[in-house]
C-alpha cells in the first residue's frame, strides 16, 4: 500500500494552540479598546477644561456695571461700627465690642469691651484693636482673644507682627515712647524717641520675626520738614549697634507718613511723591525708588502688592497705579471722582464713596464701576467668582456682579 505524501505547506494544529491564539487576539482587542477610550476621555477632559478656563477668564476679565443682591443679613449697629478683612472673614469693631463675622453673616465670636476710639491693625493670622488716645490694646487670633495690653501712656499708633508682637507709639509731651509688647502684655522693648536726634515718631511697623522695627520720624529744620526712617534690630544683628540702629535713611523737605513691611522681608517707605522699596531681614538695603511727578493722595497694600492713588493734573482727576513688592508696575489707570476709601485685599483694589464703588484687579481689569443701592460702609471679597460682601448702615449684603 502506497503511503500518502505530506504537503509541506500544511501542518497539524494542536488542539491546545487554538484557544491560546483566540485569547491573544481578544487581549489585543481589549487593549486597543482601552487605548481608544483613554484618548476619548483625555480629549473630553481637555475640551471641558478649555471651556471652564474660557468661562473663568470671561467672567474674571469682564468689566461689570451692575450688582445683584444675593442675600441680605440684617442686624443692629452695622452703621456704628468699623470693619477690616481678617482670615477671609470680617472683623467688626466698635466702642462696645469686637466680633468676627463669617461670610454667611453669622458671628464666629464676640468680645465685649469699652473703647473710646478703636483702631485696627491686621497682619496675617493676628489682629489687634487699640483705643487711640486711650491705654488698651486687645490682640486676637481667628478663634478669639489672645491677650490684652495696658499701656502707661496714651496710644497714638500701633503696629503688629503676625505672631502677635505689638509696637506702639505712646504720646508724651516731653518725649514720646515706642514700646513693644507680647500678646500677654509683657514689655519687650522700650525706647524713648529723641527730638534732637530723630524727631517725632510719625509711623511704626514691625517685621514678621518681631526683631526688626521700622520707625518714621519728622522734625522741622530751618522752617522745612525733614524726615528720617530708622531701622532698629533687637536680634543678634543689632546687639553691638548703638541703640540697636542698623540703618537710617533721610528725606529732605518731605514728610514720610507711612512705613510698612510686606512678605519676603520687604520694607516700604512712602514719601509725599516717592516710594522706596528695601529688602533685608537684618539690615534692610534700598532695592528700588519709584518717583512720581504727582503727589501721592493715598496708599493701599497687602503682602504682595502696593496700590498708589496720585493726584491728577485735571480737576477731579486721579491716577491709580499698582506695583509688585519688587517694584514692577502692574498697571496705571486714570479715573474721575473722589473716593475717600481705598483698600486692598487679596490683590484687588476697592475704592468707594457713598453708594459709588470701583474695583480693580492686579491685572488692571476694571472689574466693577457702578452704584449700589445703599450707601457703602465697607466692601470685602468673598470666596467665589465675582462675589463680594458689602456692609451698609443697616445690613450686610452678599452681592454678585452681573452684566
Amino acid at each position: 500500500m502506497l503511503g500518502r505524501k505530506k504537503n509541506p505547506l500544511l501542518r497539524i494544529v494542536q488542539e491546545e494552540e487554538q484557544p491560546d491564539a483566540q485569547m491573544q487576539e481578544m487581549k489585543e482587542k481589549i487593549r486597543q479598546h482601552k487605548k481608544k477610550f483613554r484618548i476619548r476621555v483625555m480629549i473630553c477632559a481637555a475640551v471641558v477644561l478649555a471651556v471652564l478656563a474660557g468661562t473663568y477668564l470671561l467672567l474674571t476679565r469682564y468689566s461689570y456695571k451692575e450688582a445683584r443682591i444675593v442675600e441680605t443679613y440684617n442686624g443692629e449697629g452695622y452703621g456704628q461700627s468699623a470693619y477690616t478683612y481678617f482670615r477671609n472673614m470680617i472683623l467688626k469693631y466698635s466702642k462696645d465690642g469686637i466680633s468676627l463675622i463669617r461670610p454667611d453673616g453669622k458671628e464666629a465670636w464676640n468680645q465685649p469691651c469699652q473703647l473710646q476710639n478703636p483702631m485696627a491693625e491686621v497682619r496675617q493670622e493676628t489682629a489687634a484693636i487699640a483705643d487711640c488716645g486711650g491705654n488698651d490694646i486687645l490682640v486676637f487670633g481667628e478663634s478669639g482673644l489672645k491677650g490684652e495690653i495696658h499701656t502707661t501712656k496714651q496710644i497714638e499708633k500701633i503696629a503688629l507682627s503676625p505672631k502677635g508682637i505689638v509696637a506702639a507709639i505712646l504720646k508724651d509731651e516731653v518725649s514720646p515712647m515706642i514700646v513693644c509688647y507680647d500678646s500677654a502684655g509683657n514689655t519687650l522693648v522700650e525706647n524713648k524717641a529723641s527730638f534732637k536726634n530723630h524727631g517725632y515718631p510719625v509711623d511704626v511697623s514691625i517685621s514678621d520675626s518681631g526683631e526688626l522695627l521700622m520707625v518714621s520720624y519728622a522734625q522741622v529744620e530751618n522752617n522745612m520738614i525733614q524726615s528720617r526712617v530708622v531701622f532698629y534690630n533687637f536680634g543678634k544683628a543689632g546687639q553691638d549697634k548703638q541703640d540697636h540702629i542698623v540703618e537710617t535713611y533721610s528725606y529732605e523737605n518731605q514728610l514720610v507718613p507711612s512705613v510698612f513691611f510686606m512678605a519676603k522681608d520687604t520694607e516700604v517707605i512712602v514719601g509725599e511723591h516717592e516710594i522706596t522699596i528695601c529688602r533685608g531681614a537684618q539690615k534692610p538695603q534700598v532695592q528700588k525708588t519709584i518717583s512720581f511727578k504727582k503727589d501721592i493722595k493715598s496708599i493701599c497694600y497687602d503682602d504682595n502688592y502696593i496700590g498708589v492713588v496720585l493726584k491728577g493734573a485735571s480737576k477731579g482727576g486721579y491716577e491709580l497705579q499698582m506695583y509688585s513688592s519688587a517694584g514692577k508696575q502692574m498697571f496705571s489707570k486714570e479715573f474721575q471722582g473722589e473716593f475717600s476709601n481705598v483698600k486692598m485685599y487679596d490683590g484687588e483694589i476697592f475704592m468707594y464713596e457713598g453708594n459709588k464703588c470701583s474695583i480693580y484687579t492686579k491685572d488692571g481689569i476694571h472689574r466693577f464701576d457702578g452704584e449700589l443701592i445703599d450707601s457703602i460702609v465697607a466692601v470685602f471679597p468673598e470666596p467665589g467668582i465675582n462675589k463680594y460682601n458689602v456692609i451698609t448702615a443697616n445690613s450686610m449684603q452678599e452681592i454678585r456682579l452681573v452684566k
